[in-house]
C-alpha cells in the first residue's frame, strides 16, 4: 500500500490522532507489523487512547518504516515503532508513556514521545 493511501486513510479518521504507531503481530502464517493511527478515545488497551488500522508495513524495513513516518509527518503527529528491527510481541506502545491519557489538558495535546 501506497503512503498517500495510508495518509488518505488517516485523514478520515473522525477521532482527533495523537501519533502513528508501527507494532509486530504475529499469528500462525508468520510475524507482520501493523501501522496504525492512536486517537484519543478510551479503547480496549488503555483508558484514554485507542487505536484505528491503516494497513500493514509487512517485514518493517526501512522502507516500510518510511511510509509510517510519512503519515506522521502529514498529519503532524509524532511516529511510535519501539522495535523494527526485530518482531517481538509485549513491547511498550506509544501510549505507554502516557498512563494518565493527555499530558496538556490546557493544549488538549499530547508530545512526542522520546524515544
Amino acid at each position: 500500500m501506497s503512503h498517500e493511501s495510508l495518509v488518505e486513510r488517516a485523514r478520515r479518521i473522525t477521532d482527533r490522532v495523537v501519533a502513528v504507531e508501527g507494532y509486530w503481530d504475529g499469528d500462525s502464517f508468520g510475524w507482520h507489523a501493523r501501522l496504525v493511527a492512536i486517537v484519543a478515545r478510551p479503547g480496549h488497551q488503555h483508558p484514554h487512547f485507542d487505536e484505528v488500522g491503516l494497513g500493514s508495513l509487512g517485514v518493517a524495513d526501512p522502507e516500510d518504516i518510511a511510509k509510517g513516518q510519512a503519515v506522521a509527518a502529514a498529519l503532524g503527529v509524532p511516529f511510535h515503532f519501539t522495535q523494527p528491527e526485530r518482531a517481538d510481541i509485549g513491547l511498550p506502545r506509544w501510549w505507554d508513556n502516557y498512563p494518565s491519557g493527555v499530558s496538556d489538558p490546557e493544549n488538549d495535546t499530547a508530545p512526542a514521545p522520546s524515544d
